[in-house]
């Protein structure tokens, strides 16, 4: 009898810590209940993504309507299991169908994501009466894709050589800028291409080929174009051109090898050796699809920007167009 009864004591008290471990899970909310149990979700897969969109494929042990966030920081659950504590400024997309019938069989798409970028994702979700799901999946991480650029330059287009007795002597610069940067501080271009000496007149186009690819992640980027036409033979042209291209320094015919450094971003100006005018543009790559290249969101996240960069100084008498085009794409 007394050892029935100490075995009944055992019993009773393991009874006791199970039940009161499972209380404590309770009131500690889901997150608890996901470390400890097998998710509600399963066969969560990314069926696809770029660098601005997820899609995810998911099923759920019972019919529920599921409540996804992704954020780039990782995610944590109310203890009503119907929402996050994350504030709104750290979730970057988010898909709760209100009006969805519960089901089993889930594909959730996220738009606008920055690209490059490595996120959390976490699912919750509602059953028919309305109640929480108390097995999430939590802070699964993916990455989206980079964006790339690839900038050509096709044309130059010479409104006004400046010379009035024979086609200008030209050089060419060519600079890409971080944009946002460039708003603030005058940075070191991101890259850097140069077109030799060309002589080219007054209504006259030339066809160009140049190209830079990259990867660009950044908001914004800015494009320079820079021509330097040869007034004065104290240095060869190409001397005194290249000096500017590279350096960013004005050879005045008194200065051969010296003068006022004022960087690659030129701006426009003239002195006793030089003429030069920049043409400039800012091209804004914003985290949302580009809705009018595709109806879906692989194909809007490809498309292509044209442009003619136009350089009509007061200043000097030079004025030029630069044609080429941007193509956004992501891998």
């Amino acid at each position: 009898m007394k050892a029935q009864k100490t075995t009944k004591q055992t019993v009773g008290r393991t009874a006791n810590r199970v039940l009161a471990i499972l209380f404590a899970l309770v009131l500690s909310g889901p997150s608890a209940f996901a470390q400890k149990f097998t998710s509600e979700f399963e066969n969560f897969t990314l069926k696809k993504w770029g660098g601005t969109y997820v899609i995810f494929n998911f099923d759920s042990r019972h019919e529920v309507v599921p409540y996804l966030a992704v954020s780039e920081s990782p995610l944590k659950i109310k203890k009503s299991g119907k929402g996050f504590l994350n504030p709104p400024s750290e979730i970057a997309g988010m898909s709760f169908a209100l009006l969805s019938t519960p089901t089993k069989k889930h594909e959730v798409l996220i738009e606008n994501l920055k690209p490059g970028t490595k996120y959390f994702v976490s699912v919750i979700g509602l059953r028919k009466d309305n109640g929480p799901i108390f097995f999430p999946l939590m802070n699964k991480k993916f990455t989206t894709r980079d964006r790339k650029l690839d900038i050509r330059f096709t044309k130059i287009e010479m409104l006004d050589d400046s010379d009035d007795l024979s086609p200008g002597e030209f050089r060419f610069g060519f600079f890409g800028y971080d944009g946002k940067l460039a708003k603030l501080i005058n940075p070191d271009p991101i890259f850097n291409l140069k077109y030799g000496e060309v002589s080219i007149g007054s209504d006259d186009n030339l066809k160009i080929n140049l190209a830079h690819t990259m990867t660009f992640n950044k908001e914004s980027l800015r494009l320079d174009v820079t021509g330097a036409e040869d007034d004065d033979d104290t240095l060869t042209s190409a001397e005194k051109i290249a000096v500017f291209l590279t350096t960013g320094v004005i050879v005045p015919e008194t200065l051969p090898r010296g003068g006022l450094a004022v960087g690659p971003h030129a701006g426009t100006g003239e002195n006793s050796a030089l003429e030069w005018a920049t043409a400039r543009q800012t091209f804004s790559f914003p985290n949302v699809t580009n809705i009018d290249s595709g109806n879906d969101p692989w194909q809007r996240e490809t498309y292509r920007i044209k442009f003619a960069l136009h350089a009509n100084p007061n200043k000097v008498d030079l004025e030029v167009k630069i044609h080429g085009f941007i193509d956004v794409y992501y891998q």
